[in-house]
Protein backbone atom coordinates (compact mmCIF):
# COMPACT_ATOMS: atom_id res chain seq x y z
CA UNK A 1 0.00 0.00 0.00
CA UNK A 2 1.40 3.53 -1.03
CA UNK A 3 2.19 5.44 2.47
CA UNK A 4 0.27 9.23 2.42
CA UNK A 5 3.66 10.89 1.98
CA UNK A 6 4.27 8.94 -1.42
CA UNK A 7 0.60 9.22 -2.56
CA UNK A 8 0.21 11.54 -5.30
CA UNK A 9 -3.84 12.73 -5.14
CA UNK A 10 -4.73 12.81 -8.28
CA UNK A 11 -7.37 10.03 -8.47
CA UNK A 12 -10.72 9.21 -6.40
CA UNK A 13 -9.09 5.99 -6.16
CA UNK A 14 -5.84 7.71 -4.73
CA UNK A 15 -7.91 9.89 -1.78
CA UNK A 16 -10.10 6.45 -1.21
CA UNK A 17 -6.40 4.86 -0.45
CA UNK A 18 -5.76 7.50 1.83
CA UNK A 19 -9.12 7.72 3.87
CA UNK A 20 -8.17 3.95 4.53
CA UNK A 21 -5.01 4.05 5.91
CA UNK A 22 -5.96 7.25 7.52
CA UNK A 23 -9.28 5.09 9.26
CA UNK A 24 -7.33 1.85 10.37
CA UNK A 25 -6.83 2.70 13.75
CA UNK A 26 -10.44 4.37 14.26
CA UNK A 27 -11.82 1.61 12.34
CA UNK A 28 -10.44 -0.60 14.94
CA UNK A 29 -11.76 1.04 17.79
CA UNK A 30 -14.95 1.78 16.41
CA UNK A 31 -15.46 -2.13 15.96
CA UNK A 32 -13.87 -2.78 19.72
CA UNK A 33 -17.06 -1.32 21.48
CA UNK A 34 -20.60 -0.90 21.92
CA UNK A 35 -20.73 2.30 22.96
CA UNK A 36 -22.52 5.03 20.63
CA UNK A 37 -18.67 7.35 21.01
CA UNK A 38 -15.23 7.40 21.56
CA UNK A 39 -12.73 8.78 23.78
CA UNK A 40 -9.91 9.30 21.80
CA UNK A 41 -7.60 11.08 24.25
CA UNK A 42 -7.75 13.79 27.52
CA UNK A 43 -7.79 16.83 25.56
CA UNK A 44 -10.32 19.44 26.37
CA UNK A 45 -13.62 20.68 24.52
CA UNK A 46 -15.92 23.44 25.22
CA UNK A 47 -18.74 20.58 25.75
CA UNK A 48 -18.84 17.37 28.11
CA UNK A 49 -17.08 14.43 27.37
CA UNK A 50 -20.34 12.75 25.85
CA UNK A 51 -20.31 15.16 23.07
CA UNK A 52 -16.67 14.82 22.68
CA UNK A 53 -16.60 11.19 22.34
CA UNK A 54 -19.83 11.66 20.31
CA UNK A 55 -17.93 13.79 17.84
CA UNK A 56 -14.99 11.27 17.41
CA UNK A 57 -17.40 8.94 16.16
CA UNK A 58 -19.63 11.51 14.14
CA UNK A 59 -17.28 13.51 12.36
CA UNK A 60 -15.18 10.95 9.96
CA UNK A 61 -18.35 9.86 8.33
CA UNK A 62 -17.74 13.31 6.49
CA UNK A 63 -15.21 10.83 5.05
CA UNK A 64 -16.55 7.54 5.63
CA UNK A 65 -19.83 8.29 4.00
CA UNK A 66 -18.65 9.53 0.15
CA UNK A 67 -16.13 6.32 0.65
CA UNK A 68 -18.94 4.21 1.06
CA UNK A 69 -20.57 4.85 -1.99
CA UNK A 70 -17.54 3.16 -3.71
CA UNK A 71 -16.15 1.11 -1.25
CA UNK A 72 -18.76 -0.61 0.99
CA UNK A 73 -17.77 -1.79 4.01
CA UNK A 74 -20.09 -3.98 6.06
CA UNK A 75 -18.46 -4.41 9.68
CA UNK A 76 -18.37 -0.99 10.25
CA UNK A 77 -21.36 0.08 8.84
CA UNK A 78 -22.90 -2.07 10.84
CA UNK A 79 -21.31 -0.94 13.58
CA UNK A 80 -22.04 2.59 13.27
CA UNK A 81 -26.12 1.76 12.38
CA UNK A 82 -25.83 -0.14 16.13
CA UNK A 83 -24.49 2.78 17.59
CA UNK A 84 -26.77 5.34 15.88
CA UNK A 85 -29.51 3.52 17.43
CA UNK A 86 -28.54 3.51 21.13
CA UNK A 87 -27.45 6.90 20.49
CA UNK A 88 -30.70 8.03 19.86
CA UNK A 89 -32.92 5.68 22.03
CA UNK A 90 -34.27 7.70 24.81
CA UNK A 91 -34.60 4.62 26.70
CA UNK A 92 -30.95 3.50 26.71
CA UNK A 93 -28.27 4.49 29.07
CA UNK A 94 -25.83 5.38 26.21
CA UNK A 95 -28.06 8.08 24.94
CA UNK A 96 -26.94 11.01 23.91
CA UNK A 97 -29.33 12.98 25.50
CA UNK A 98 -31.33 16.39 23.68
CA UNK A 99 -30.33 18.61 21.25
CA UNK A 100 -30.00 21.94 23.25
CA UNK A 101 -29.42 25.56 21.96
CA UNK A 102 -26.04 26.21 20.75
CA UNK A 103 -25.37 22.36 21.01
CA UNK A 104 -22.16 21.00 19.32
CA UNK A 105 -24.35 17.69 19.11
CA UNK A 106 -26.41 20.10 16.26
CA UNK A 107 -22.77 20.26 14.38
CA UNK A 108 -22.29 16.54 14.32
CA UNK A 109 -25.97 15.91 13.18
CA UNK A 110 -25.21 17.56 9.78
CA UNK A 111 -22.15 14.60 9.03
CA UNK A 112 -25.01 12.01 9.96
CA UNK A 113 -27.30 14.10 7.79
CA UNK A 114 -24.85 13.26 5.03
CA UNK A 115 -24.73 9.41 5.39
CA UNK A 116 -28.38 9.15 5.68
CA UNK A 117 -28.24 11.42 2.07
CA UNK A 118 -25.72 9.26 0.41
CA UNK A 119 -27.36 6.09 2.05
CA UNK A 120 -30.88 5.43 2.23
CA UNK A 121 -30.56 1.82 0.94
CA UNK A 122 -27.30 1.44 2.62
CA UNK A 123 -27.91 3.06 6.17
CA UNK A 124 -31.17 4.27 6.73
CA UNK A 125 -32.74 1.34 5.68
CA UNK A 126 -30.90 -1.06 7.74
CA UNK A 127 -32.25 0.38 11.05
CA UNK A 128 -35.84 -0.90 12.09
CA UNK A 129 -38.94 1.42 11.77
CA UNK A 130 -38.77 2.35 15.69
CA UNK A 131 -35.45 3.36 15.09
CA UNK A 132 -35.62 5.58 12.29
CA UNK A 133 -38.31 7.36 13.98
CA UNK A 134 -36.13 7.68 17.29
CA UNK A 135 -33.70 9.34 14.87
CA UNK A 136 -35.68 11.14 12.75
CA UNK A 137 -36.71 12.47 16.21
CA UNK A 138 -33.56 13.73 17.60
CA UNK A 139 -32.32 15.06 14.45
CA UNK A 140 -35.51 17.14 14.81
CA UNK A 141 -34.29 18.67 17.82
CA UNK A 142 -31.61 20.70 16.20
CA UNK A 143 -34.49 22.38 13.89
CA UNK A 144 -35.97 24.18 16.80
CA UNK A 145 -32.61 25.16 18.58
CA UNK A 146 -30.63 28.64 18.82
CA UNK A 147 -27.65 28.70 17.00
CA UNK A 148 -24.91 30.86 15.63
CA UNK A 149 -25.96 33.09 12.39
CA UNK A 150 -23.34 31.55 10.84
CA UNK A 151 -22.56 28.61 8.73
CA UNK A 152 -23.69 26.82 11.20
CA UNK A 153 -27.12 27.69 9.10
CA UNK A 154 -26.28 25.16 7.00
CA UNK A 155 -26.76 22.42 9.31
CA UNK A 156 -30.13 23.06 9.74
CA UNK A 157 -30.67 23.31 6.26
CA UNK A 158 -29.09 19.94 5.64
CA UNK A 159 -30.62 18.08 8.45
CA UNK A 160 -34.16 19.35 7.34
CA UNK A 161 -33.28 17.93 3.60
CA UNK A 162 -31.80 14.81 5.05
CA UNK A 163 -35.02 14.36 7.02
CA UNK A 164 -37.42 14.90 3.63
CA UNK A 165 -35.31 12.47 2.20
CA UNK A 166 -36.42 9.75 4.77
CA UNK A 167 -40.19 10.85 4.14
CA UNK A 168 -41.01 13.73 6.70
CA UNK A 169 -42.81 16.73 4.99
CA UNK A 170 -40.55 19.45 4.08
CA UNK A 171 -41.05 22.51 6.13
CA UNK A 172 -40.55 25.37 3.14
CA UNK A 173 -41.04 28.67 5.09
CA UNK A 174 -38.53 27.61 7.40
CA UNK A 175 -36.00 26.69 4.77
CA UNK A 176 -36.61 29.69 2.91
CA UNK A 177 -35.70 31.36 5.82
CA UNK A 178 -32.52 29.87 6.56
CA UNK A 179 -31.52 30.22 2.98
CA UNK A 180 -32.56 33.67 3.18
CA UNK A 181 -30.31 33.71 5.76
CA UNK A 182 -27.24 32.31 4.17
CA UNK A 183 -27.68 34.71 1.00
CA UNK A 184 -27.05 37.76 3.55
CA UNK A 185 -24.11 36.43 4.03
CA UNK A 186 -22.84 36.11 0.48
CA UNK A 187 -20.59 39.36 -0.73
CA UNK A 188 -19.98 38.36 -3.79
CA UNK A 189 -17.55 36.92 -7.01
CA UNK A 190 -18.35 33.33 -5.13
CA UNK A 191 -17.15 34.78 -1.45
CA UNK A 192 -18.93 34.90 1.86
CA UNK A 193 -18.47 35.79 5.12
CA UNK A 194 -19.01 33.47 8.05
CA UNK A 195 -21.40 35.71 10.33
CA UNK A 196 -19.05 38.56 10.71
CA UNK A 197 -18.29 40.98 7.95
CA UNK A 198 -14.45 40.12 9.13
CA UNK A 199 -14.51 36.47 9.03
CA UNK A 200 -13.04 35.16 5.65
CA UNK A 201 -11.21 32.56 5.85
CA UNK A 202 -11.52 28.43 4.86
CA UNK A 203 -15.02 27.88 6.35
CA UNK A 204 -16.14 29.97 3.06
CA UNK A 205 -14.52 26.65 1.00
CA UNK A 206 -15.23 24.00 3.12
CA UNK A 207 -18.64 24.82 4.55
CA UNK A 208 -20.47 27.02 2.87
CA UNK A 209 -19.53 25.73 -1.17
CA UNK A 210 -19.66 22.21 0.19
CA UNK A 211 -22.30 22.36 2.05
CA UNK A 212 -24.10 24.48 -0.69
CA UNK A 213 -22.92 21.98 -3.35
CA UNK A 214 -24.35 18.93 -1.38
CA UNK A 215 -27.66 20.92 -1.06
CA UNK A 216 -27.80 21.32 -5.21
CA UNK A 217 -27.06 17.72 -5.22
CA UNK A 218 -30.18 16.52 -3.19
CA UNK A 219 -32.12 19.26 -3.90
CA UNK A 220 -32.26 19.84 -7.87
CA UNK A 221 -35.58 18.27 -8.51
CA UNK A 222 -37.04 20.57 -5.68
CA UNK A 223 -35.32 23.57 -5.65
CA UNK A 224 -33.52 23.87 -9.17
CA UNK A 225 -33.24 27.88 -8.05
CA UNK A 226 -31.08 27.60 -5.33
CA UNK A 227 -29.23 24.53 -6.11
CA UNK A 228 -27.96 26.46 -9.47
CA UNK A 229 -27.13 29.43 -7.58
CA UNK A 230 -24.88 27.25 -5.30
CA UNK A 231 -23.33 25.96 -8.03
CA UNK A 232 -22.74 28.77 -9.61
CA UNK A 233 -21.15 30.43 -6.45
CA UNK A 234 -18.90 27.36 -6.11
CA UNK A 235 -17.46 27.75 -9.55
CA UNK A 236 -16.96 31.43 -9.07
CA UNK A 237 -15.35 30.95 -6.01
CA UNK A 238 -12.29 28.69 -7.50
CA UNK A 239 -11.64 31.28 -9.86
CA UNK A 240 -10.14 32.74 -6.99
CA UNK A 241 -9.47 29.96 -4.66
CA UNK A 242 -6.91 28.08 -7.50
CA UNK A 243 -4.86 30.78 -6.08
CA UNK A 244 -4.41 29.89 -2.65
CA UNK A 245 -2.39 26.73 -3.32
CA UNK A 246 0.87 26.11 -5.33
CA UNK A 247 1.66 23.79 -8.24
CA UNK A 248 2.04 20.97 -5.24
CA UNK A 249 -1.08 21.23 -3.90
CA UNK A 250 0.53 22.71 -0.76
CA UNK A 251 -2.61 25.29 1.15
CA UNK A 252 -1.97 28.90 2.30
CA UNK A 253 -2.05 28.77 6.18
CA UNK A 254 -4.13 31.57 7.33
CA UNK A 255 -7.29 32.33 9.48
CA UNK A 256 -8.86 30.38 12.44
CA UNK A 257 -9.36 27.40 9.94
CA UNK A 258 -6.15 26.28 8.79
CA UNK A 259 -6.11 23.35 11.47
CA UNK A 260 -8.81 21.70 8.86
CA UNK A 261 -5.74 20.79 6.40
CA UNK A 262 -8.04 17.89 4.48
CA UNK A 263 -11.15 20.41 4.30
CA UNK A 264 -9.09 23.10 2.51
CA UNK A 265 -9.46 20.96 -0.60
CA UNK A 266 -13.20 20.15 -0.54
CA UNK A 267 -15.24 22.44 -3.09
CA UNK A 268 -12.15 21.87 -6.00
CA UNK A 269 -12.67 18.30 -5.46
CA UNK A 270 -16.05 18.19 -5.50
CA UNK A 271 -16.56 20.47 -8.47
CA UNK A 272 -14.09 18.24 -10.60
CA UNK A 273 -16.14 15.35 -9.40
CA UNK A 274 -19.11 16.63 -11.64
CA UNK A 275 -20.29 20.42 -11.18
Amino acid sequence: MTSLQENPFLTRQDYQAALEQIMQPLRAAILSTDRPGLNLGSSGAVYDQKRAEMEALVRPLWGIAPYWTACQDDPLRDAYVAKLMTGTDPGSENYWGEITDYDQYIVEAAALALTLLLHKEYVWEQLPERNQQALKKWLSHALTCKIPKNNWTFFKVLIRVALYQCGDPLAKNELTQELALIDSMYIGDGWYVDGKVTQRDYYVAFAFHYYGLIYATFMKEEDPEWSERFIERATLFAQDFIYYFDEDGEALPYGRSQIYRFAQKNPPCILELGF
